[in-house]
């Protein structure tokens, strides 16, 4: 219950945060940054998700998880 809280409360803040300073900033913004960045937030919580599920996240889980990082930044530079 901990943990969907504190990934809760953060996603929230995170949404927020953006959509105040989208809405008061005279600033442009390509949208199409937001889906690469929505793509990369599904498929890491579906795999954060499916490791919860199965016990808890093993050596192996954490491997897969930063290399979905490095992935994501690779993509986004």
């Amino acid at each position: 219950m901990a943990l969907g809280d504190a990934i809760g409360a953060n996603l929230i803040t995170i949404t927020l945060v953006l959509g105040l300073v989208l809405v008061f900033s005279p600033f442009i913004i390509d949208p199409a940054s937001f889906v690469e960045i929505l793509a990369f937030v599904l498929v890491t919580n579906l795999i954060l998700w499916r490791f919860l599920t199965k016990g808890g996240v093993s050596q192996m889980g954490g491997i897969v998880l930063i290399m979905t990082y490095i992935l994501f930044q690779a993509v986004l530079q």
